[in-house]
């Protein structure tokens, strides 16, 4: 049912949308007593089509949906016996925020490092000033992909440990995960969470269906075709594995591999449709937000921009144009608020300051700002689901599944033979044997191994 809501939410969002424009244009002709906001109902009918265009296309892919809402099912599942790691991974969130303030506060002061240019004259920035400029850019890019990692060996440890029983297991299991990811798990987290992002950054460009339009993901794809076990080796999973066992990040990402690869075809699983539910709400939600706080900002200083939007932009086709620039710079929040925030230091204080400009970059703003902390904790949903799937690898090597069929896990192996293409079925009694005495002697990852080297 949550993932139907979610999907539709999307629908149903720009459908008030439509409605709220014709609303308007309704109000503005009855106060002026002629039509000439026509083109804001127009607005309104596109967005009214649009919403109709996306419920089409759930009509059509509702059994990848119900597909998709059985994975998330099962990651909530997991997620309602350990509702706390919400609350620690918040704390994460937290530090992100912390570290994304510290980042703009410092870029700013940097940035209006000025020399005169003997030749024009002019003033331009120093060469100190362009190169930390780019230092701090690629540490924020490391920091962040540092806190992703944490929150995921966080969220693979809890998960983990009640997934398979673990029997020492702390009672303040979350809160020793979370010590445990940021101080012991501190160089995996280093190393491994950027070798990661940009793992999972080559895959989901490659993996996209217009892969092949880009230039970008044409040239990613040739990269993968040359290197694919290497790659492979360093997705996510061998953070998880990391989690499981203790290990260094690259002793875990060969184990890991070698499991995956005897129990999903290919060596590698995500639930994509769950990935797409996730972002869609997410950036709906964040949309709706940033709407609002536009709102917000015109009744607060008496402005109409908002009802008024046609003019802002210039009509009708300049008004269309902002909406897709605004849904695409939600997806992307970070890059957008850093873009905003120098913007924002260049017209303060200037001509370009005004209501037209100033309305629409605060809702853009707030809705980044939501993008990126309901997106944190929805990847918490998903780093859940990709736990399983690797303890499903697990116990599938090691006879776990067929011993707990009958438990509450027995939801979780039925819902990976039906509902994932990549799963292999279970292994016989002797294909167990045969798997569980190789990885005994080349010392890949266990079951057995779980428990003590969960850290918590």
């Amino acid at each position: 049912v949550m993932t139907w809501i979610g999907v539709l939410f999307n629908c149903v969002m720009y459908l008030l949308i439509g409605i709220a424009f014709i609303i308007a244009d309704n109000d503005l002709s009855e106060i002026y007593g002629t039509d000439e906001s026509s083109d804001l109902r127009i607005v309104g009918i596109l967005f009214i089509a649009f919403s109709v265009v996306i419920a089409l296309v759930l009509f059509c892919t509702r059994n990848q949906i119900i597909q998709a809402s059985r994975h998330l099912k099962t990651a909530t599942m997991a997620l309602s016996k350990n509702v706390l790691v919400f609350a620690v991974t918040f704390c994460i969130q937290a530090l992100v925020l912390l570290t994304l303030g510290l980042h703009w506060f410092f870029l700013m002061r940097s940035s209006l490092n000025f020399e005169v240019d003997p030749i024009t004259c002019g003033l331009v920035q120093t060469s100190l000033a362009i190169k930390s400029t780019w230092f701090m850019s690629f540490m924020l890019l490391w920091i962040l992909s540092y806190f992703n990692s944490a929150k995921l060996i966080t969220t693979a440890m809890v998960v983990g440990s009640w997934f398979f029983g673990q029997e020492d297991r702390p009672d303040k299991a979350n809160l020793a995960a979370l010590q445990t990811s940021l101080t012991a798990s501190a160089g995996a987290n280093a190393v491994g969470g950027l070798i990661t992002a940009v793992v999972e950054y080559i895959l989901s460009r490659i993996n996209h269906k217009l892969w092949w339009s880009d230039p970008l993901g044409c040239l990613l794809k040739c990269l993968y075709l040359m290197a694919q076990s290497c790659i492979m080796a360093v997705t996510r999973f061998a953070t998880i594995a990391h989690a499981f066992t203790g290990e260094d990040f690259f002793s875990s990402s060969r184990r890991s591999f070698d499991v995956l690869k005897r129990n999903f075809v290919g060596g590698y699983v995500t639930s994509r449709v769950g990935i797409s539910v996730v972002g869609t709400f997410v950036n709906s939600l964040s949309l709706c937000v940033g709407l609002l706080a536009w709102h917000w900002i015109d009744a607060e200083n008496g402005w109409n921009t908002l009802q008024d939007v046609l003019n802002v932009f210039g009509g009708l086709i300049g008004c269309v144009a902002f909406v897709i620039l605004y849904l695409y710079l939600v997806r992307i929040p970070l890059f957008t608020l850093l873009a905003i925030t120098l913007l924002m230091e260049f017209v303060s204080g200037s001509s370009l300051f005004t209501a037209q400009v100033f309305a629409p970059i605060g809702g853009i703003f707030v809705s980044c700002v939501a993008a990126i902390i309901l997106r944190f904790q929805g990847d918490v949903v998903l780093d859940a689901l990709d736990t399983i799937f690797m303890a499903y690898a697990v116990a599938n090597d090691t006879g776990l599944a067929l011993k707990s069929i009958s438990s509450e896990h027995g939801k979780i192996y039925e819902m990976m033979s039906e509902d994932v293409p990549e799963a292999k079925p279970f292994l016989s009694q002797n294909e167990q044997a045969i798997a569980h005495a190789g990885a005994a002697n080349a010392g890949y990852l266990t079951a057995n191994e779980v428990p003590p080297g969960a850290s918590v």
